[in-house]
């Protein structure tokens, strides 16, 4: 059977029949948007269709065909790891993401364990991309591979800042390369933590090396062991600017280094320490006369003795006031006799000093109670902590003192 029109939308449709249930049929079109199918079975029930066009059909969404703020909105609903994907296409794609990622809370977490990892996280719309990879062909590629990422996602999100964990790192190049590459684009050093098995433990003039480069990071955890002939001297050390440190091996830190070189920091977490009653008193003389630190822990390698006598050698010729019960993280401590002591800077700012085991503490953030409450009452109450760093604070602590 043959229909035709000359008019419109010609078509031909032919149908044929050949022995048994084998048939085709084509419906074809003249037209520009013309268009073929094709049906055909042979010898069997099934069937096979196939569509094709003259004209591309193309499924692309024309993203950069919208206006600036409507493609920028499509960009923003992306996930992480398109807008990544997506940055790479072309320029306008690249400038597309570089704008969306200056308005959103992003963050940036480098990770090695044997292999490199990234992770950007994007806090505004909550999701992340976790990439890991490692080139084969040694560390120098390995090197390469990692700066040359390390611009791509610094270039693409705008990042000015970076948090890094590193444990196990074998090939400690790849830590310090990674450290200063990072300071060569201007990146900041939001946290550092090193943690190391004793069989990848970083070599004495790596030590040093990290302790220079993280001296400004805003967190710095040096969490692994080391051996055991590591020293530096006073002026080898730099003075750290970190919000926190928190070293685990510190037997090398010394009364000088102690007394000079942690007090920019807010918090300092220092463990086997091999300082004395006598260095303890030097440090918190140095800490009256003015320093920025909020809270310390030092932990003692040697076994010391709990009581009066030696917290009497730590506080030698600094005033000072005993105190039996004050609230510390909310809640409610009570010292032994003689090992809590309330002393003042210069300034007038207040801190608690005392003893627990093997650990000698400084902080700032306490409140100080008179009154002993019952059992019932210090479960239920969520006192208000006193940091004392304004005037206004120190004169709510001294209140307490005024009343007694």
């Amino acid at each position: 059977m043959e229909t035709s029109s000359e008019e419109s939308d010609l078509t031909e449709m032919e149908i044929s029949s050949e022995e048994g249930d084998s048939s085709d049929i084509e419906i074809s079109s003249e037209m520009s948007d013309s268009f073929e199918i094709e049906i055909s079975s042979e010898e069997s029930d099934s069937s096979e269709i196939e569509i094709s066009s003259e004209e591309s059909d193309s499924t692309e969404f024309p993203l950069f065909d919208l206006p600036v703020g409507t493609a920028e909105g499509v960009v923003r609903l992306m996930t992480v790891e398109e807008q990544y994907k997506l940055a790479d296409l072309s320029d306008e794609s690249k400038r597309a993401v570089q704008s969306v990622s200056r308005t959103e809370n992003m963050e940036w977490i480098i990770g090695y364990n044997g292999i490199v990892t990234m992770n950007i996280k994007n806090h505004s719309h909550p999701n992340e991309y976790l990439y890991l990879f490692e080139p084969t062909e040694g560390t120098d590629k390995l090197l390469e591979t990692v700066k040359d990422e390390i611009s791509y996602v610094h270039d693409m999100f705008n990042f000015s800042s970076v948090r890094l964990f590193f444990l196990n790192d074998r090939r400690h190049r790849v830590l310090c390369t990674v450290i200063e590459y990072l300071k060569k684009l201007k990146i900041h050093l939001d946290e550092v933590s090193v943690c190391s098995n004793f069989s990848s433990v970083p070599s004495n003039i790596m030590n040093k090396i990290l302790l220079h480069e993280c001296a400004s990071a805003k967190d710095f955890k040096l969490t692994y062991e080391i051996t055991g002939d590591f020293e530096m001297k006073f002026w080898e050390c730099p003075k750290f600017k970190n919000k926190s440190i928190q070293i685990s091996e510190a037997q090398w830190i010394e009364s000088r280094i102690l007394n000079n070189c942690f007090m920019d920091c807010e918090s300092v977490v220092l463990s086997k320490c091999d300082v004395s009653p006598s260095d303890l008193n030097s440090f918190l003389k140095k800490w009256i006369h003015g320093a920025d630190i909020k809270e310390i822990i030092i932990s003692l390698r040697q076994r010391v003795d709990r009581g009066a006598s030696v917290m009497k050698n730590v506080l030698h010729g600094i005033e000072s006031k005993p105190i039996h019960f004050a609230y510390l993280y909310k809640y409610k401590r009570v010292f032994d006799a003689d090992t809590c002591f309330l002393i003042h800077q210069n300034t007038g700012k207040a801190a608690l000093v005392y003893q627990t085991n093997q650990d000698f503490c400084l902080t700032t953030k306490f409140l100080l109670d008179s009154s002993e409450p019952a059992q019932e009452e210090v479960a239920e109450e969520e006192p208000i902590m006193v940091n004392n760093n304004e005037d206004s604070e120190t004169m709510a602590v001294n209140a307490h003192d005024n009343g007694n």
